[in-house]
């Protein structure tokens, strides 16, 4: 006769991920989806919403942990790196913008800097010489105009 012997219960040891370890594993996830959607480009639209969905939380996680960055903008990991780079430049319009601003601006840019003017004022002009014309930059900042350069989010794997 067999005498059975059982072992005792086991807590897990598994302890839970470490932030990097985190945004590790989802860079990695978010690594196969793109191999996977380019080797299957007939049945991708789901996996294209998956990282789509990978990428948002990535984002996220970069937003809620600013500290694992430290003082870069871009986080590198085994798979490569993702994080914030500047994106486009914009003429800033206030919030609270009287009805009247875009008439301001162009009498501001026709009068400070008329070449920027071809149908429409030249956005991109005028923030190129936003500092090299300081009397239009301050008429466009008494009219609460500011240059605004947000980051955008980035993800860039190793090949």
């Amino acid at each position: 006769m067999k005498t059975s012997t059982t072992a005792p219960a086991t807590r897990s040891t598994k302890k839970p991920l470490s932030p990097l370890s985190t945004a590790n594993a989802l860079l990695s996830r978010y690594s196969q989806l793109l191999m996977l959607i380019e080797a299957n480009k007939e049945a991708i639209k789901p996996l294209e919403v998956e990282a789509g969905e990978i990428k948002a939380k990535l984002q996220e996680w970069s937003e809620q942990h600013p500290a694992e960055f430290g003082d870069k903008k871009m986080l590198q990991l085994g798979l490569g790196s993702f994080g914030f780079r500047a994106g486009t430049k914009s003429i800033a319009f206030p919030e609270d913008a009287p009805d009247d601003i875009q008439a301001k601006y162009l009498k501001a840019v026709l009068t400070g800097y008329p070449t920027a003017i071809e149908q429409r004022v030249d956005s991109k002009k005028v923030i190129n010489a936003w500092d090299a014309l300081p009397s239009l930059r301050k008429q466009l900042e008494r009219l609460g105009l500011s240059i605004k350069q947000p980051d955008q989010f980035i993800i860039s794997l190793k090949k």
